[in-house]
C-alpha cells in the first residue's frame, strides 16, 4: 500500500496542476468539490501535502476512522506515514482484521443491517484470563449470514472475562462509543467456543460508515 500512496502522491501533484478544487462543509462534514462540479472520492492530496479519503458513496471526508483500505486518518482527517505500520506499537494490539458485515446482534437475534459496513477489530493472539494464561484467539469471521463473530480455545475449565469497546463513526466526523463485556468458558481442549460481536445498541439512531473493536481481558470483579 505504500508504493501505491506513492504513486497517488505522483499522480495527484500532476492532478492538481490541471486544475483546481475547493473544500467545502455542511452539516454533514466536508466534501471537496472539483471544478467541473464533481466531488473527490476516495484518497486525495491537497495543495499542501496533506493525504486525505472520502467516502467513495457520499464523498464525505473521513475522520478518526480507518479508511477501507487499512489507514487510520486524525480526526482532522489527515493520514500520516507511519501511524499504521507497527500493529503492536501503534494500538498495543498484536493482530487487526477488518470485516464487511450485513448483519449485527441485537437482543432477540441477529438483524439485516441494510447496507454493508467496514469493521476493525483489535485483539491479541492470547488473552489472560483469572485461571490461567491459555485462553487463545483461533479466528475472527462472518458467519453465513454476515454476523461477525470471535472463537476461542483453550485447556479444560479456563475461564476469560473480556471486555469489549465499540467506536461507531459517522458521516459528519463523529463518533459513538459503547463498552460490552463477555466470559468465555473453555469446558474441554478440544471444544471451540464462539462469541458473536454484538454492534449497534439500541441507543444508536443514525447509520455509522464504519466501526472500530477493541478487544482486552477483563475481570470477574
Amino acid at each position: 500500500m505504500k508504493r501505491m500512496i506513492c504513486i497517488l502522491i505522483a499522480s495527484s501533484i500532476l492532478s492538481a496542476v490541471a486544475y483546481a478544487g475547493q473544500w467545502q462543509q455542511d452539516e454533514t462534514g466536508w466534501r471537496y468539490q472539483n471544478d467541473d462540479g464533481s466531488y473527490k472520492t476516495g484518497w486525495f492530496q491537497d495543495v499542501d501535502g496533506q493525504w486525505y479519503y472520502f467516502n467513495d458513496d457520499s464523498a464525505y471526508m473521513l475522520s478518526s476512522t480507518t479508511t477501507p483500505d487499512g489507514y487510520l486518518v486524525s480526526d482532522t482527517g489527515v493520514w500520516h506515514e507511519g501511524n499504521d505500520s507497527d500493529m503492536e506499537e501503534t494500538y498495543g494490539y498484536e493482530n487487526k482484521i477488518g470485516l464487511d458485515i450485513t448483519m449485527y446482534s441485537y437482543p432477540g437475534g441477529a438483524r439485516a443491517l441494510g447496507y454493508t459496513l467496514p469493521v476493525y477489530i483489535y485483539h491479541n493472539t492470547k488473552y489472560y484470563s483469572d485461571y490461567s494464561d491459555n485462553i487463545k484467539v483461533s479466528r475472527i469471521a462472518l458467519s453465513d449470514d454476515g454476523l461477525p463473530y470471535i472463537a476461542f480455545t483453550g485447556d479444560t475449565a479456563e475461564l476469560c472475562f473480556l471486555n469489549i469497546k465499540y467506536r461507531y463513526y459517522f458521516n459528519d466526523g463523529t463518533y459513538v462509543d459503547n463498552e460490552d463485556s463477555v466470559s468465555v468458558f473453555i469446558k474441554n481442549d478440544e471444544e471451540e467456543v464462539v462469541k458473536d460481536l454484538r454492534l449497534m445498541p439500541r441507543e444508536i439512531r443514525k447509520s455509522p460508515v464504519s466501526v472500530d473493536i477493541w478487544i482486552d481481558a477483563g475481570s470477574s470483579d
